[in-house]
This record gives structure tokens, C-alpha cells and sequence, in this order.
């Protein structure tokens, strides 16, 4: 198949986001489907495998209106772009409506990645954005030719038979991860991709306020009052993340996303501290995860407390400290089970058959 790629932000190697949709694009060229990564607020088609390291992404504008007439440009151009470049489908994170995004999506078998509830994640930032989206995005939706949601829970409703779930992939890494922590303390990473309340950054404060002997380590947090073992790092690329955990000995996930109205979750910095052979707490249902493995905790802060989490974690610190297997076999179930080529392959089988039925997702 010939496919497009479409990105809602500037790519910036070495960031999260921008790093699995060209993880994605270059997955999809080696197994044998032409695949283009078109930049939408450039309009530049971004060669995967060329792109270089570059400066921290933004964090999301406000919404305005203004924003919306800027992103009818964008999706206009885009059309002009693709006319010539001919994609048997495009695959594009949710956003917000414009007419032109609506025929862009009318005129090309259409795939929308659904990984947040942006309705409550836009209200967030703007009640007007929330509202926005709740009375439009009916107009994309009932034109796509399919859905790909990373958890259960996401699955557009009126869209179940449209809809696959994939949770989120991780390139591991072929080579069994190395462990170089600076001393013998035991250090606790959590990497902080935006700002957001669900991450639960006051939560790990609280957890390393009990852990006194732990180096507790939050990555791309804004720094607030903490206690002396919290040391906050601002935002680095995935390779120097990935340095970064090698002198760590478990991490810490997001551990509030009730506060984004949900249960399950799979975000892109637990499969990252997987992959580098950290056991991890974190504090959802993941879909790739079972309930219960020794390199994997699930808390449960709103149920149990801080006292029990910091119990948990304690543990998990001290068994992953002392047994070098645990991290080791947190790499492994990463490479059988997150793994970025497995996954894709079930995405492009996905689109191959919604695309060759002809038919839009959804009541018309």
C-alpha cells in the first residue's frame, strides 16, 4: 500500500511523540508499504530516515478560533500535497474539525489513532475547545474508514466495528540493557512528556516524601516544593532519556489518570522504561500488561493511599536494586509484547481490509 502519515505538530526527533510517528513511518517502509510523513504545519513531507535530533517540542497553543482558520490552511495544503502523492489511505492522530480536514477525509479512506478522551483533556486548556470538539467531531468520524484506539476504553462509540485497539509500541532495543547507576542508591526515574495532571506529579512527590532513602528523579517536570531526594531534570531527546535510565533502577508511570476520566492507559514513557529494562509502578489498566508481574506494579493511590503506593514502590526499588534479573525481564516481555513490529503489522492488516471494503466507518 501507498500511505500518508499525517502529524498535527512540527517533527522533533528525539521527542516522544514525533519519535513514534517516524519509528512508524520508517516500520512501515521495512515492511514493504511505500510511506509518507507529512508535517502539516509545514508541509513538509519528512524523510524518516534523515531526520536528526532537534530542540524540545512546544507545549500545545491555547485554543482560539484563529487557530482553527490556521489549521484549514494547513489541511487545504495538504490535500494539494497528496493529490500528487496518491496514498491508498492516511492515517492521522483525532483533531479538531475544519471544513477542509472533513474533505480531506471524505476523499481519502481515512484511519483516525484515538489515544486520549479529548473532551475531557480539552477542557483542560479551553472550555470553548471541548465544546468545540463535542459538536464537530461527528463530521470527521462518520467518514473514516476506521479507528485505531491504544485502549478498550477509547473506542469511539456508535464506532465498535470500525475499530481495532493497539496500545502503544516501543522499538526495544536488540541487546539486553545495560544498568551504570552512579552509586549504590536507589534511584526512581519519571519522565514527564507534558504537563498534565494526570501524570501525578504531586502523587510521586508524596511517594519519594516516604522514601526517604530513594533518589527520586522527574524528568521534564516543572519544579515545585519537593523534598531534598526529588531532583527535577528538564526535558531531554529519547536517546539521552534512554542514558538517562540507564543509571536508574525502576520508574515511575503516570499515576492519576482518573483525572482524565479513565481507567486504562498505555502511555508511550512506560514502554520506553520497559524497553530499557526498568521495572516499573504505574498507576492505570494497561492493556498489555497483566495484573500482576514482579517487574510491573499497579497502583491504586485513590483505593489504597499514599502509604501503601510508597510501600509498593519501596519494594520494587529494593527487589530491582538487588536482582539485575528483574529489569532483564522487563526487556524481555517488552520485546515479546510491545515490540513496534508486531504491532504495525496488526495496524497495516487493519487498514489493508477496512480499506479494500469500500466503505466509511459508522451510520452515514
Amino acid at each position: 500500500m501507498r500511505l500518508a502519515l499525517l502529524s498535527h505538530h512540527r517533527i522533533v526527533p528525539g521527542e516522544g511523540v514525533s519519535e513514534k510517528l517516524l519509528r512508524t513511518a520508517r516500520c512501515w517502509r521495512t515492511l514493504g508499504h511505500e510511506a509518507d510523513l507529512l508535517e502539516l504545519p509545514t508541509g513538509g513531507l519528512i524523510d524518516p530516515a534523515e531526520a536528526t535530533s532537534g530542540l524540545a517540542a512546544e507545549p500545545p497553543p491555547r485554543f482560539r478560533l484563529g487557530w482553527i482558520a490556521r489549521h484549514q490552511s494547513w489541511f487545504a495544503r495538504a490535500a494539494r500535497i497528496l493529490q500528487s502523492r496518491r496514498p491508498d489511505a492516511i492515517f492521522v492522530r483525532q483533531g479538531l474539525w475544519c471544513p477542509a480536514f472533513e474533505r480531506l477525509v471524505k476523499s481519502i479512506p481515512a484511519y483516525f489513532e484515538i489515544n486520549s478522551d479529548p473532551v475531557r483533556e480539552l477542557k483542560h486548556r479551553s472550555s470553548l475547545a471541548s465544546a468545540y470538539w463535542q459538536a464537530t467531531w461527528p463530521r470527521l468520524a462518520r467518514h473514516a474508514r476506521g479507528f485505531v484506539a491504544v485502549t478498550s476504553e477509547l473506542v469511539p462509540r456508535g464506532h465498535e466495528p470500525d475499530s481495532i485497539v493497539i496500545g502503544n509500541s516501543i522499538e526495544v532495543p536488540s541487546d539486553p540493557p545495560r544498568r551504570n547507576p552512579p552509586s549504590d542508591r536507589p534511584t526512581l526515574a519519571m519522565p514527564i512528556g507534558s504537563p498534565s495532571p494526570w501524570h501525578g506529579i504531586d502523587h510521586a512527590i508524596e511517594i519519594a516524601r516516604r522514601i526517604p532513602e530513594a533518589r527520586v528523579l522527574l524528568i521534564g517536570a516543572t519544579a515545585i516544593a519537593a523534598p531534598p531526594n526529588v531532583e527535577f531534570m528538564p526535558r531531554v531527546s529519547e536517546p539521552e532519556l534512554r542514558a538517562l535510565l540507564e543509571t536508574c533502577h525502576a520508574g515511575l508511570a503516570s499515576l492519576a489518570i482518573a483525572r482524565a476520566g479513565l481507567r486504562e492507559a498505555c502511555p508511550l514513557k512506560s514502554r520506553t522504561m520497559l524497553a530499557a529494562g526498568l521495572p516499573i509502578a504505574y498507576g492505570y489498566v494497561d492493556p498489555d500488561l497483566p495484573d500482576e508481574t514482579p517487574f510491573a506494579i499497579r497502583l491504586d493511590i485513590e483505593r489504597d493511599g499514599l502509604e501503601v503506593a510508597a510501600d509498593a514502590v519501596r519494594s520494587l526499588l529494593q527487589r530491582a536494586a538487588a536482582d539485575p534479573t528483574l529489569g532483564l525481564d522487563a526487556w524481555r516481555f517488552a520485546c515479546e509484547h510491545l515490540d513496534l513490529r508486531a504491532k504495525e503489522r496488526r495496524r497495516l492488516e487493519f487498514i489493508e481490509s477496512c480499506t479494500r471494503s469500500r466503505r466509511p466507518a459508522g451510520p452515514s
